[in-house]
């Protein structure tokens, strides 16, 4: 999870800054998930971060990016081959500390 604070009038929405606070969530997934399965992911993460946010969902954004295993590199070599979150979180190893990891599962 990488977060960025963006500052009154620095975001626009059809041209005019809005004027209530907004979080957008954008999320990077692998190809080969249903219509069913990605429309109940985005419904479950706008749900979560406006409670954790208090604020109203209709103040937080979702976007999920399908993108094949092939354009995606994680923890070193291409990840057309699954992996195991264990496997991926045993990679980072001394990189703990410098990110921070969130998973949300469907």
């Amino acid at each position: 999870m990488i977060v960025i604070e963006v500052k009154h009038g620095n975001y626009f929405v059809g041209s005019v800054p809005p004027d209530n606070d907004q979080i957008s969530v954008e999320g990077h997934l692998r190809t080969g998930r249903s219509v069913e399965a990605k429309r109940s992911l985005v419904e479950r993460i706008v749900e979560a971060v406006a409670q954790a946010a208090a604020m109203p969902k209709s103040h937080v954004w979702a976007h999920l990016v399908d993108m094949p295993a092939t354009q995606i590199v994680e923890f070193g070599p291409q990840t057309s081959v699954r992996r195991t979150v264990s496997e991926g979180r045993r990679r980072l190893g001394h990189c703990r500390n410098k990110a921070v990891t969130s998973e949300m599962r469907v």
